[in-house]
């Protein structure tokens, strides 16, 4: 699939595509490790990553970053590795 060039201006930009990692909820981890992976892999702030944490723990998944797909796999494999739960999807 080929997305369309954003047009600014006189300028034609090809915008890449955004993929999304989604978190899911263990029953294995503490609350406070997750928080502390999401802080350690993302840069978040603790209060962003304690809301990512409860959203995945309260519905199962949840959006932990939007970003380009490299950074996205990369990101989701550190999750994995630290033994959590990812996914990348395309937005």
């Amino acid at each position: 699939m080929t997305e369309e060039p954003a047009i600014y201006g006189n300028l034609r930009v090809q915008l890449e595509p955004l993929w999304q990692v989604i978190l899911f909820n263990d029953d294995v981890n503490t609350m406070e490790y997750v928080v502390r992976a999401l802080i350690l892999t993302f840069g978040h702030s603790r209060p962003l990553a304690v809301k990512i944490m409860w959203e995945a723990h309260c519905n199962g998944r949840a959006v932990a970053e939007v970003e380009p797909e490299f950074d996205a796999r990369r990101h989701a494999s550190k999750l994995l590795a630290m033994g959590l739960t990812a996914r990348v999807e395309r937005v």
